[in-house]
């Protein structure tokens, strides 16, 4: 979900423009969408682009933040587990290598209600920044394995350009499905 209207005009149009038949825009509240408005295990993919941090007093870390309108938490995290199909993926892309951090320990330390972790790293060829919670930070570009088919250009690319800034970080996680783990391991048994 894209809250601003500008943006998600762009992106449609160069949806239709290019031809795009695999691209669903929506725009409003993501937490609002993923919790409520999408099938269950219905999307192969999740791709959250340039995340907001919440917001932190000075030089305080993100996992210290409270914010009620930060998007990515725990809870969210398990609605996006819920949306996504078998092994489906998200991918977080950032140039905050902290908060990049602090969201990897967090899909890391997601369980479902029987302790099972939901997510699982995907390795990755780029260089690993840091490993939290058994999920990987990388540095550099997301490739189309992350659900980025192509680079392309995109509005946060344009202060990258005015600020000389070149670090990005990015982290994909598969989806663990515990069900069908459960039931295999139910099936070799008997």
């Amino acid at each position: 979900g894209e809250l601003r209207a500008d943006r998600v005009h762009h992106i449609f149009s160069k949806m239709l423009l290019q031809g795009a038949s695999n691209l669903c825009v929506l725009a409003g509240d993501a937490g609002q969408i993923v919790a409520s408005h999408l099938p269950l295990d219905s999307l192969t993919h999740v791709c959250v682009n340039f995340p907001e941090p919440p917001q932190t007093t000075r030089n305080a870390e993100c996992e210290a933040a409270q914010s009620q309108l930060h998007l990515l938490t725990p809870e969210f995290f398990m609605n996006v587990y819920s949306i996504l199909a078998y092994s489906g993926r998200l991918t977080i892309w950032s140039d905050n290598l902290g908060y990049t951090r602090s969201l990897a320990r967090v899909l890391g330390d997601l369980r479902n209600p029987e302790g099972e972790k939901v997510y699982k790293n995907l390795d990755q060829e780029n260089e690993v920044e840091t490993r939290n919670g058994g999920v990987s930070v990388y540095r550099g570009i997301p490739g189309p394995d992350c659900g980025h088919a192509t680079h392309a250009t995109s509005y946060f690319d344009r202060f990258f350009e005015h600020g000389q800034l070149t670090e990005r970080y990015f982290v994909v996680v598969q989806k663990v499905d515990n069900d069908t783990q459960a039931s295999k391991g139910e099936k070799q048994k008997k």
